[in-house]
C-alpha cells in the first residue's frame, strides 16, 4: 500500500528531534508487528509509507498502531498531548512493478522536491538511503504471496480522504 497521512491541521510537526523520534518509532513497530516497509518519508506536516501489512493484519489495523505509536512518542517528546495526525489516511495500492517503483521514487523523492536536499539518500527522516531494501527484497521474493486484499482505494474513506 502506498500510503500518505498529514499531520493534524496541518501543522509543521515533524521538524527535526521530532522527525527523528518518528523514524526510531516505526523502525522498532516494522520489527515489533512485522510489517514491510519498503519506503517512507517523514516531511514536517505529513508522511508517506509504502508499507505491506503483516499476515493477519489490514491496512487501517497497521495504520492505526503506526500512527498510534508515533502520536504518544512525539507528545511525549513535546510533553504535550491531543492529536498529532489528522483522522484517518490515503491509501492506494500499485497494481504492479512499475506503479510500485514509481511510488517509491515519488516517496523518496518528496524531499529533494520539496527543497530540502538534493540527494534523497541525505534525507534523514527517510529511506531514501537504501535501508528498506532488504524489505523490497523480500517482499519481491517469488516466495512472497501477497494477501487478496481489494486493489481499490479504501471504501471507508473519512474527510481527509482516508481509512479510519
Amino acid at each position: 500500500y502506498f500510503v500518505t497521512t498529514r499531520c493534524h491541521e496541518s501543522r509543521h510537526i515533524l521538524i527535526g528531534g521530532l522527525a527523528a523520534v518518528a523514524v526510531d518509532e516505526l523502525q522498532s513497530l516494522r520489527k515489533r508487528y512485522g510489517f514491510l516497509l519498503l519506503s517512507y518519508v517523514f516531511m514536517s506536516n505529513h508522511a508517506h509509507f509504502i508499507i505491506v501489512p503483516a499476515e493477519g493484519f489490514t491496512i487501517s489495523q497497521t495504520m492505526r498502531v503506526v500512527k498510534g505509536a508515533i502520536s504518544r512518542r512525539v507528545n511525549q517528546m513535546r510533553e504535550e498531548s491531543g492529536a498529532v495526525w489528522q483522522d484517518g489516511f490515503r491509501d492506494d495500492v500499485p497494481r504492479s512493478l512499475a506503479a510500485l517503483s514509481a511510488y517509491i521514487r515519488y516517496v523518496e523523492n518528496n524531499p529533494v522536491k520539496a527543497g530540502l536536499v538534493e540527494d534523497p539518500a541525505r534525507f534523514a527522516y527517510g529511506s531514501g538511503d537504501g535501508q528498506c531494501t532488504a524489505d523490497l527484497e523480500r517482499f519481491l521474493a517469488p516466495e512472497h504471496e501477497p494477501r487478496a486484499e481489494s486493489p481499490r482505494r479504501s471504501e471507508n474513506q473519512n474527510r481527509d480522504g482516508g481509512r479510519t
